[in-house]
């Protein structure tokens, strides 16, 4: 086990001028309060670091704005990120007054959410590995209040070269052409180094590949890791990747649908839960699931609606979940369509490796948040032994007579309206507040939705101008 000595004893070996401290908002932002080494010493990882709190989302009370964060020296790591040596460790915020963890703190909820499953007795910990997708542009190019993404034609040779801003709107647009995407890998460089620094901070990673949405496309698969361990990982992950990416001169987003015209980037879920080092997934039943992985199923199936407020947060985050494009948006479950929210893995006939992967994520989410409103909607399905139904193994086409499935919202208004009326799961165990599912709907519909509603979209220029 690290212990503030041993974090301490490693800044002195590696020459440390500087701490980060960092810790995430309620959106899912990664932040930091930067100290001189000199400052780290044992008292400070008890007592923690004091700040204002009132200017990050989510902890916008000005009555309430003083945070404590006490950093965990189970996360420190060496960022390479940096020019000089530094080192970054996560923080757990505290409110002072309360003289107890912050209950709109994301990593505390992810905390409580972990001691809440064991004291079901169902499992001991639940093991989340994601699948995150990003694109890498050469920049973003703002101008007359419409973003365009800039891609260098000789790299791709699929879109069409970006014009002066300004100039002949037809030029200063990016086209992409969908049947002339090359097979050629673009970034193999790049790949490497993300691969190499990710190795040196610890990140476990299974593969990283291309993916289907252009040369520019990227998937990373994480191994499994316990609830509060992968969400620590997945911040430090897309850290890494935004900041190598601009070393190499180029910008990461995981923004879930960066451009009309590419595929979105999702964020698949692998799901096993373990009691005494035996994997409970594994059975006789469907796809080599057991009872208990059939429920867990039911659980997200009924709950997946207002889980879309947490694993797929953003307005952007609806123009992925398309029933006529790339989805998934309907809800059930299969080992065969792709449309279903989700999916039995076949490619292990190992007992240990069965698994359920949810589809519909997208890398915009907070991870703290979402993999615990997963995971208590999986509590919810297995305790109250939820059974999904019949599986989905014959998918649906768009002309077919038969009924259509029940799907996902096909917006945040929406999602946040499913979770206003089905929360009550997710209090349990004292896990998720009323006050922070009162700060979430409210910081979305205030700061997101409404505003964006007022907002003059460039297409609507484009359609309605010369009327």
């Amino acid at each position: 086990m690290t212990t503030p000595q041993k974090i301490l004893a490693l800044c002195r070996e590696n020459d440390v001028k500087t701490v980060d401290i960092r810790f995430v908002d309620l959106p899912g932002n990664w932040h930091s309060l930067s100290i001189p080494v000199s400052r780290l010493d044992e008292e400070l990882f008890e007592n923690g670091l004091g700040f204002d709190g009132k200017r990050f989302r989510g902890w916008n009370s000005v009555s309430e704005s003083d945070r404590v964060a006490i950093p965990q020296p189970e996360t420190a790591f060496l960022d390479p990120c940096h020019g000089r040596p530094t080192l970054s460790i996560i923080a757990d915020i505290h409110d002072p007054i309360a003289g107890d963890n912050d209950v709109c703190d994301p990593r505390n909820v992810a905390w409580k959410t972990l001691n809440f499953l064991k004291t079901t007795s169902i499992a001991d910990t639940a093991h989340f590995g994601p699948e995150v997708e990003f694109y890498l542009f050469d920049g973003l190019l703002s101008a007359h209040r419409e973003e365009r993404l800039r891609h260098p034609r000789e790299h791709n040779p699929g879109l069409a070269p970006l014009g002066v801003a300004g100039l002949n709107p037809a030029e200063d647009s990016v086209t992409h052409v969908h049947d002339s995407y090359s097979t050629a890998d673009a970034t193999p460089e790049l790949r490497h180094d993300f691969l190499q620094v990710m190795s040196a901070c610890g990140l476990l990673v299974e593969c990283q590949q291309q993916r289907l949405g252009a040369q520019r496309q990227m998937v990373t698969a994480l191994q499994g890791q316990d609830l509060v361990t992968m969400s620590d990982a997945l911040m430090r992950y897309k850290h890494i990747v935004k900041s190598i990416s601009c070393r190499h001169g180029q910008t990461a987003t995981f923004m879930p649908k960066p451009s009309r015209t590419l595929r979105g980037n999702g964020m698949r879920i692998q799901l096993t839960l373990w009691k005494e080092d035996t994997p409970l997934f594994a059975g006789t039943e469907y796809a080599g699931l057991s009872e208990l992985a059939l429920h867990a199923i039911g659980g997200i199936l009924k709950h997946a609606p207002c889980l879309a407020a947490f694993t797929n947060p953003t307005t952007n985050s609806y123009a992925r979940l398309l029933p006529e494009c790339e989805g998934p948006v309907n809800l059930d479950y299969s080992r065969h369509d792709a449309m279903s929210v989700c999916h039995i893995p076949s490619h292990s006939p190992v007992s240990q490796d069965q698994r359920i992967e949810f589809r519909f994520p997208d890398p915009s989410c907070n991870p703290y948040l979402a993999f615990s409103a997963l995971l208590m909607a999986v509590i919810d399905g297995i305790q109250n032994k939820i059974h999904p139904g019949d599986p989905a193994d014959t998918p649906l086409s768009p002309d077919t007579s038969a009924p259509r499935r029940e799907t996902l919202p096909i917006s945040l208004a929406d999602a946040l309206t499913a979770l206003q009326e089905d929360h009550d799961f997710l209090l349990r165990g004292d896990v998720f507040s009323e006050d922070l599912l009162d700060s979430w709907i409210r910081m979305k519909r205030e700061e997101e939705i409404e505003p964006l509603r007022r907002e003059t979209h460039p297409y609507e220029v484009s359609l309605y101008f010369d009327v």
